[in-house]
């Protein structure tokens, strides 16, 4: 990064408007862009399903268009199909639901199918002037989060959509450079894209080879001991909320599986009170929805309600792959439930595969390899995607700009 880029952030950071910059509804931006409303640059898709046979599709946040059967277990149009929105290749809707990842809902362009029909609840529009995949970038930036948070009333409506007007929504302001400037840097981020879907292909792929090993492995195993047998299991208990705190004061808390993703614990808060406790070691398993993660603590820590550990010995790092193989089984001894949790007894029987000794070695050796590939290719995925981001939110305010 340049001097002259550093000193753009420092000034923005403190507060000020870089020489060659002003400051307007859309942000600070170079003083050769202009900024416009989406309703100028967009035009309002309205065309209906009707009689016609569509594909009928959801946004789901996150990730973005799925088949409404396959996400829900059955199609939801029913009468209202033919009130449905007809999407062409390249057209974007915008889902109003909010959800935690996305609180001011999300924008999705339809790239993998040529025509859907979706719910006319989204805002559904196409690029009419500009280049769509800059606009694409912009949106997927959360860009325009700033300025919705500030258009939506009293959170969400009875029907579980944001409280925003059409007219407050096309009403955002976007940053517009040149349709050259724009070209590029749609590029540059298409391209960060490509080599992040093809880093999670390859993840994906070694996932398939590990529980395939964990498969061959655990599969040709007839005889079980059940886990409480062989193992100190501990439910946890969740302190009193008045003794959390983020200041690192006390002991670590870990409460649910918000707290232990991609298998590394990382406490949120600390408690002064803490209740049940796990040690360094000890395995980690998520107990209440969703149930069934897995993890290994690097630390004495305090164990909310979400969780329970699992003290095994010189077992815990078989079992430890074993239950990564089990996850998918918590799911058939949870249903049933109004909410899903799995109980202590419940985890006391999972049968475990029995092996000796010169067994145990060696299958561990196996699955440390596969694990350990798998763990350094989430950490360059984690990179590149911390990587994009940080470009997108210097390319899509002009804070760095493109040779055109």
């Amino acid at each position: 990064m340049t001097e002259e880029i550093k000193t753009r952030i420092e000034s923005i950071r403190k507060g000020e408007v870089p020489n060659g910059y002003s400051e307007g509804v859309a942000g600070i931006l170079p003083n050769d862009w202009t900024s416009k409303p989406l309703s100028e640059i967009s035009e309002v898709i309205a065309e209906q399903a009707g009689d016609d046979d569509y594909e009928t599709l959801s946004i789901s946040a996150g990730i973005g268009f799925v088949n409404q059967a396959q996400k829900f277990g059955k199609e939801l149009s029913g009468k209202q199909y033919e009130k449905y929105t007809v999407l062409r290749k390249g057209d974007f809707a915008y889902n109003k639901g909010n959800s935690k990842r996305y609180p001011q809902g999300c924008t999705y362009r339809l790239k993998e199918r040529d025509e859907a029909a979706v719910p006319n609840v989204f805002e559904c529009f196409r690029i009419s002037e500009g280049c769509p995949e800059y606009y694409e970038q912009l949106f997927i930036s959360g860009f325009m989060n700033r300025q919705l948070t500030q258009k939506i009333n009293h959170g969400v409506r009875d029907d579980g959509l944001l409280n925003l007007t059409d007219e407050d929504f096309y009403s955002t302001v976007l940053p517009v450079p040149s349709l050259a400037e724009q070209k590029k840097i749609a590029e540059i981020l298409s391209t960060c894209d490509r080599v992040i879907e093809l880093k999670q292909q390859l993840l994906d792929e070694k996932c398939k080879v590990f529980r395939h090993i964990m498969a061959l492995i655990f599969e040709s195993v007839d005889e079980h001991i059940e886990l409480g047998r062989i193992s100190k299991i501990t439910m946890g208990q969740s302190p009193d909320s008045s003794s959390y705190n983020t200041d690192e004061d006390g002991v670590p808390l870990l409460q649910g599986n918000a707290d232990i993703m991609n298998g590394i614990p990382m406490p949120r808060y600390y408690t002064s009170k803490p209740t049940k406790m796990c040690k360094s070691g000890d395995l980690l398993l998520s107990v209440r929805a969703p149930v069934g993660a897995v993890s290994r603590s690097d630390r004495s820590a305090c164990i909310g309600r979400g969780l329970c550990s699992i003290s095994a010995g010189k077992f815990s790092e078989y079992i430890y792959y074993y239950l990564k193989y089990y996850e998918s089984e918590w799911d058939k001894i949870s249903q049933g439930s109004t909410f899903t949790a799995i109980s202590g007894d419940d985890i006391k029987k999972v049968p475990i595969p029995v092996v000796n000794d010169s067994t145990l070695a060696r299958y561990q050796g196996i699955l440390r390899c596969a694990d350990t590939e798998i763990h350094l290719l989430e950490q360059e995925l984690e990179s590149l995607q911390q990587k994009k981001k940080a470009l997108m939110q210097l390319l899509l305010t002009g804070l760095v700009r493109v040779n055109i």
